[in-house]
């Protein structure tokens, strides 16, 4: 009898734990390379699953389509990010969620306590100047390293969003 209370105390913890998930991806046709060394625009889709919550996602690592290379694998060149929006889908998150960006060392490049707090809206695009987590002056440099997106106070299942962001050259 102790060992399957223990089971079930065990199985019940597990069930209240559930992680929200969120899957992002490159919309290959609207990667624009442009006239200017380095330029490029890229889009990305992450669509949130039916838990509600804190999700984390890559930004994608494999070339789409047609695509011979990522975007982080052309971003990690040297480019800079210098612009990104959030597009709220067809169902859009919760209003004011929180966006942030780290790379694979942990390091915050847009700090959802700083300069990507409330970025999300609901039904409204909203722009976003590039900044390291503490200057919202400085560009997003392509480091090497895979980098990683969170949204956070998203409550609202099912929802996505598309992050359109353009580079420039070193």
């Amino acid at each position: 009898m102790k060992k399957i209370w223990i089971v079930l105390v065990m199985w019940l913890g597990l069930a209240g734990m559930a992680q929200a998930a969120m899957v992002c991806v490159e919309d290959g046709a609207a990667r624009v390379k442009g006239s200017l060394p380095g330029s490029w625009h890229f889009e990305m889709i992450c669509t949130f699953d039916a838990t509600p919550g804190t999700a984390t996602d890559e930004f994608p690592t494999t070339a789409p389509a047609g695509q011979r290379w990522s975007m982080m694998e052309i971003i990690n060149q040297g480019l800079f990010v210098y612009n990104m929006s959030v597009i709220p889908g067809a169902t859009g998150p919760t209003d004011n969620s929180d966006l942030e960006v780290k790379d694979s060392n942990g390091v915050i490049l847009i700090s959802a306590a700083g300069n990507g707090l409330d970025v999300i809206d609901e039904t409204t695009t909203t722009s976003q100047i590039m900044g390291d987590g503490q200057n919202s002056d400085k560009f997003l440099k392509g480091n090497g390293l895979v980098w990683t997106i969170t949204v956070t106070n998203n409550a609202v299942n099912s929802s996505s969003i598309r992050v359109p962001f353009d580079t420039t050259g070193p």
